[in-house]
């Protein structure tokens, strides 16, 4: 039968996933062919068709002219195994109490994806998975290979990357030669940049020239390094990132003392009276997110035993990330 004489509806789907902090509706205009009576259709359910847009959606919502059932993120709809995507349409709104962000839910905990853990191969698809999963920053290691042994990504890819994407860059700079580093990711056009206490000869006026970008300044802070070293440069301060494994690599299991040092990093601000996120990084994995986070962190970094675990779609890790933040989150009393 010739194609063009078939009956086609027209069904549109809408995601009620709520990335970055709005209500964000993805529409989704199929044509399906239909055979015979278009009143009494009929539509099979089909798994690993189009699976690279099911990956980025938890659940679907089928509007039309009959009620229909929602269906999880392995299923899409279909019709003799013939369909047809004519368009996606997002419309960001206000969040209304019906349907919160996971991140104004999980009281502001924010998300930040290791770019040295994702698909290097296919970064920018990579990207846009997780931009489109609900995540609230980029978290980019960058490395000279002198302050740590290693140098998994450069200045190159964190510039070709900023004309991909609008979402924030957060750069934690793992160098020796760190106002090298500053201006040069400056110029790139980042969000926040972490430099380590253990490198910065000049840790003050450092801090003063990433601030002078208008950039949030923080220091980074090694598991063996006392809070003592952000004593008098608290007050430059727009975040604390504290290391739970040893920089450099991926893929470490947590040092057990930083669990308690998150805890007394969170103390000491408090004295201090400054309220700073902390940001943790290493080994933040879903089983040591809750604990993480009812110690007081804020943002986290994940990496190979969270966002980009192998047991999951980046859609389905950050899903159980969020799990986990909730968790951490009655631990701490919110």
């Amino acid at each position: 039968m010739d194609e063009s004489k078939q009956n086609w509806t027209t069904v549109t789907i809408i995601s009620d996933i709520v990335p970055n902090g709005y209500v964000k509706f993805l529409t989704l205009t199929a044509k399906f062919i239909v055979r015979g009576n278009s009143d009494s259709r009929q539509f099979a359910i089909r798994r690993s068709l189009l699976q690279d847009f099911v990956s980025l959606f938890s659940m679907f919502t089928i509007n039309n002219t009959a009620s229909y059932p929602k269906f999880d993120n392995s299923l899409i709809l279909c019709y003799n195994n013939k369909i047809e995507i004519h368009e996606f349409i997002w419309r960001k709104t206000l969040p209304t109490p019906e349907s919160q962000s996971p991140n104004t839910v999980n009281n502001n905990i924010r998300i930040a994806p290791s770019v040295m853990c994702a698909d290097l191969c296919n970064l920018e698809k990579d990207i846009q998975l997780l931009i489109n999963s609900g995540i609230d920053l980029l978290h980019f290691d960058l490395m000279d290979a002198h302050f740590v042994p290693n140098m998994p990504i450069g200045l190159a890819l964190i510039e070709q990357l900023r004309d991909k994407t609008e979402c924030e860059f957060d750069i934690h700079l793992m160098v020796d030669n760190n106002d090298f580093f500053v201006e040069a990711v400056a110029k790139i056009g980042v969000q926040q940049i972490a430099v380590h206490a253990e490198s910065a000869i000049h840790l003050d006026r450092t801090l003063s020239v990433i601030q002078g970008y208008d950039i949030k300044a923080g220091v980074a802070l090694n598991p063996a390094t006392p809070l003592s070293a952000l004593t008098y440069v608290v007050d430059r301060l727009d975040f604390v990132l504290i290391m739970t494994v040893n920089p450099g690599f991926a893929g470490q299991k947590l040092v057990p003392a930083t669990l308690r040092k998150i805890s007394d990093c969170r103390a000491y601000l408090d004295k201090q009276g400054v309220n700073l996120p902390i940001e943790v990084d290493g080994n933040v994995s879903f089983e040591n997110i809750p604990k993480m986070v009812a110690a007081g962190a804020d943002i986290l970094v994940g990496g190979s035993s969270s966002v980009f675990h192998k047991s999951g779609s980046r859609t389905d890790n950050i899903q159980r990330i969020h799990h986990s933040i909730s968790l951490g989150l009655e631990d701490r009393g919110v």
